[in-house]
């Protein structure tokens, strides 16, 4: 039984993860309509964020018991001579290696590093990453390949190839692997079956799917589709059911209840975890539902109890399927929170 099973009292325990997010880029090669984290262009667009402004963020993030630091950035940011400009005056010869000294800077102000940056080049990325990073984030945001040109004509990380060849890579590497789908952008039932199946078979052959997380489309300001009708919740329970069916047990199945219009549903769906609640700005979703207070309020409201956890499951920390490194931070967060 896993910690998001159900308790063995009358209790039902909801686990999501107290998170904060690092801003590397908001630079991206992608265009995707429903996206308003990218800005490549004004006075808000960040080229590179200075590394030395993580230790800001973390004194923020540690007054409200954050244990990690979700590092994220736009898809390829290097792809654009602003970024790899400013990689140079800095002293980095990557890309790469601007991430990495970002989580080794989250590492050593005593947090757990989490990735997410969309694609990187090869396997030999993730194997540098593989030293320093408890887990990389790379959703599909799949649509069916009748609808890709009209979401994505101009995305091109975001071909479902290119999305599960980095899951594979990252798998290859020994990186445990969140990833997801984004429900109600222009994908069948049938195509989010055969995503989860896609899923479950990488998950076959190398065991390191942490977690599935489903969110609904909520449009947000700002964006190509932001007069577009949000995602109904009756699709979402729909593909949490197919979730249900297809992910084994030691695949966590992650609900955001900032995108859902009821979190009583989802309860009663029998989800019992709510992945990242974010201190500070959710950059991904600016115009959310909800905030992450609100969503601990409602889970105790239904009868619930919310219960923090760290980036990896217990099960996978029982396992050691983290960097070396970073077994300390393992071990006295996993103390903290009493696991």
């Amino acid at each position: 039984m896993t910690e998001t099973s159900k308790s063995a009292n009358n209790l039902d325990k909801i686990h999501y993860l107290n998170s904060a997010m690092f801003p590397m880029s908001y630079f991206c090669q992608n265009k995707c309509p429903y996206c308003s984290y990218r800005v490549n262009d004004g006075e808000s667009a960040l080229v590179l964020n200075v590394p030395y402004l993580i230790i800001q963020l973390v004194k923020e993030a540690a007054a409200t018991g954050c244990k990690e630091i979700l590092c994220v950035s736009g898809d390829r940011p290097d792809k654009y001579s602003k970024v790899r400009n400013r990689l140079g005056i800095w002293g980095f010869d990557s890309y790469l290696s601007y991430v990495y000294t970002i989580c080794e800077m989250v590492f050593l102000e005593g947090f757990i590093p989490v990735v997410e940056v969309g694609s990187l080049s090869g396997l030999s990325d993730y194997q540098r990453l593989s030293e320093i990073c408890s887990l990389v984030r790379i959703n599909l945001d799949a649509v069916n390949g009748s609808k890709h040109s009209k979401i994505y004509p101009e995305s091109p990380g975001k071909l479902i190839e290119t999305r599960l060849k980095n899951i594979r890579w990252a798998m290859q590497a020994g990186i445990p692997v969140s990833t997801g789908l984004l429900v109600g952008i222009g994908e069948t039932p049938a195509y989010r079956q055969k995503m989860l199946n896609e899923l479950m078979n990488l998950h076959k052959e190398y065991g390191l799917l942490h977690d599935v997380i489903l969110q609904n489309f909520v449009p947000q300001s700002d964006t190509v589709f932001a007069k577009k009708s949000g995602c109904d919740d009756s699709k979402l329970i729909q593909t949490i059911q197919q979730a249900q069916s297809t992910l084994s047990d030691d695949v966590i199945l992650s609900v955001n209840p900032t995108t859902v219009h009821s979190i009583k549903k989802v309860l009663e769906s029998g989800v019992t975890d709510f992945g990242r609640l974010y201190s500070g700005k959710n950059l991904f979703f600016q115009d959310a539902l909800d905030s992450p207070d609100t969503v601990i309020d409602t889970i105790a409201n239904n009868g619930y109890e919310a219960v923090e956890r760290l980036s990896l499951s217990q099960a996978y920390i029982a396992k050691k399927r983290y960097p070396d490194k970073l077994s300390q931070l393992f071990i006295s967060s996993s103390a903290d929170l009493e696991l």
